[in-house]
């Protein structure tokens, strides 16, 4: 899934990376902004009992952008190449909820956050979505954030599943 922060209607399930546009809505930040649900919020529908995933969420990686542009024996330090701390939030879309969530869910319906918000190249979470009892099928949020409110930059988040192939959604943003 490629997107970019500022614009959630740029999901896309093609593999080229999707540029923030000059204008839209802006990125919300992390989880402790109130903005954080402008962030784009990814739906994923499972059905089996317990699905295990792996979601990877990655920035661009500079490094080949500044080729040829630094001079290795300058004394300047050089430019950063993972510039954003970016994280990720799994939460339970409470069946009564509309998607995509425009006020924050309770604690307990948070699955999984990232342990901090890192300025890597990438970030991982691995969770366990599962149903509640009696329900045929269960769906969740997958936001993912920069740290920051308001920086754009490009992102692709990757989805790996292990019992089921869950529904994924195209993303949209918050309210």
């Amino acid at each position: 899934i490629n997107g970019a922060w500022k614009n959630p209607s740029c999901w896309s399930p093609s593999a080229a990376w999707v540029d923030p546009p000059a204008e839209g809505m802006t990125a919300g930040g992390s989880p402790m902004e109130k903005t954080f649900l402008l962030n784009p919020q990814q739906q994923l529908t499972v059905t089996q009992p317990m699905t295990r995933c792996l979601l990877l969420l990655e920035q661009p990686d500079l490094r080949m952008a500044y080729e040829g542009k630094v001079d290795p024996f300058s004394s300047e330090p050089p430019p950063p190449m993972f510039p954003n701390a970016l994280g990720l939030m799994v939460v339970r879309v409470p069946s009564d909820s509309e998607f995509p969530l425009s006020e924050m869910p309770p604690k307990d319906q948070i699955v999984a956050v990232s342990r901090a918000w890192a300025m890597q190249r990438e970030v991982s979470l691995e969770v366990e979505l599962t149903l509640v009892e009696g329900a045929e099928s269960a769906t969740f949020a997958v936001i993912p954030s920069l740290f920051t409110p308001g920086v754009a930059t490009r992102f692709r988040l990757h989805v790996w599943t292990q019992g089921c192939k869950p529904a994924l959604v195209a993303g949209a943003g918050g309210a």
